[in-house]
């Protein structure tokens, strides 16, 4: 199982659960969580490509914190991987920059 803990932009906790880390990754992007980042993905064959490729593609714009935990059954839940707030604002700045320049461009 895994379990995908975040906080949006409104500082609301989720959690979404999945048997499958495929199925995780599509959850959060159906919920605006995930978007197909700059560099496109690749083909992910090991569990730690894909814990890579969701955490590369969270939207910083949707998501202040991750932590994404694996369980298996009767087992105690293991944190596989996260993005710090440092990790989240310097994203969120990245993307209001580029926004910017965007705008600029425009005029």
């Amino acid at each position: 199982m895994y379990i995908a803990r975040l906080k949006d932009e409104s500082g609301k906790r989720h959690e979404i659960q999945e048997p499958v880390i495929m199925e995780l990754w599509s959850r959060l992007a159906e919920r605006g969580y995930w978007k197909q980042p700059d560099n496109p993905i690749c083909d992910m064959d090991t569990e730690k490509e894909w814990l890579q490729a969701i955490l590369d593609g969270i939207n910083p714009e949707t998501v202040e914190e991750i932590i994404i935990f694996g369980q298996e059954k009767g087992k105690v839940k293991v944190k596989l991987a996260a993005l710090s707030d440092a990790e989240m604002a310097y994203r969120y700045d990245d993307l209001m920059e580029k926004r910017k320049k965007e705008e600029e461009k425009k005029s």
